[in-house]
C-alpha cells in the first residue's frame, strides 16, 4: 500500500479525489497547514467503502454504502461505543434535518435493516456526514477545513463554466 500526500490547496473536492483513485486505492494523507490541527487519513477500499482515520486515533469512521448509496451508520459507530445512535436520531435538530432531507429527496433517509441477531441502521449520505460530525470532533474540524479550502480557494472546479463579468450597462432586464 502506497502513501500519497496531498496539499489541501490543490484538493478541489473529496469526491473528485476519490474518482481519480484506482479501485484498490492507496491511503491519502491530507496535510494540514496549521500545525496544531490533526490530519485525517482517507482510505478508499472501493467505490462503496471509505475509511477516515484521524492522526493519533486508532478509531476510524468507516463509510460503507449500499446499492441505494446509503451509509451503514452501525458500522460507522462501531469504534465509538460511548455514543448511542438512538441519542443522535432522537435529537430535535437531527429530526428536523431528517424531515427536511426526506422532503428534498423524496425518499427515506433512515432505514433499519433487521436480521436474525439484530439490525443495522442505514442513513442517507448527508445524514451520515452529520452523524460523523456528532461522533468525532476531529472529523467535524477536518470537514470544515476542507470545505473552507474548497469555497475560498482560487481554483477551477470540474464541470463548471467560468463566470463572465458584465458591466451594469450590459445586463438586460
Amino acid at each position: 500500500m502506497s502513501l500519497a500526500v496531498v496539499d489541501l490547496r490543490r484538493v478541489q473536492t473529496l469526491v473528485f479525489i476519490i474518482r481519480l483513485m484506482p479501485v484498490l486505492s492507496p491511503i491519502i494523507h491530507i496535510k494540514r497547514k496549521e500545525e496544531n490541527m490533526k490530519s485525517l487519513g482517507v482510505q478508499v477500499y472501493d467505490s462503496n467503502y471509505i475509511g477516515f482515520y484521524p492522526d493519533g486515533d486508532s478509531r476510524g469512521l468507516l463509510l460503507s454504502l449500499n446499492e441505494e448509496q446509503m451509509v451503514n451508520a452501525t458500522l460507522m459507530a462501531r469504534d465509538y461505543p460511548e455514543k448511542n445512535i438512538n441519542d443522535f436520531i432522537e435529537d430535535k435538530q437531527v429530526i428536523a434535518f431528517m424531515d427536511r432531507l426526506s422532503e428534498e429527496t423524496g425518499s427515506p433517509v433512515l432505514v433499519k435493516e433487521y436480521w436474525s441477531s439484530g439490525y443495522s441502521i442505514w442513513m442517507h449520505r448527508a445524514l451520515a456526514f452529520k452523524f460523523a460530525v456528532w461522533l468525532t470532533l476531529d472529523f467535524e474540524l477536518w470537514l470544515y477545513n476542507v470545505t473552507e479550502k474548497i469555497l475560498l480557494a482560487d481554483i477551477d472546479y470540474p464541470d463548471t463554466e467560468p463566470l463572465v463579468e458584465q458591466s451594469s450597462d450590459q445586463i438586460d432586464d
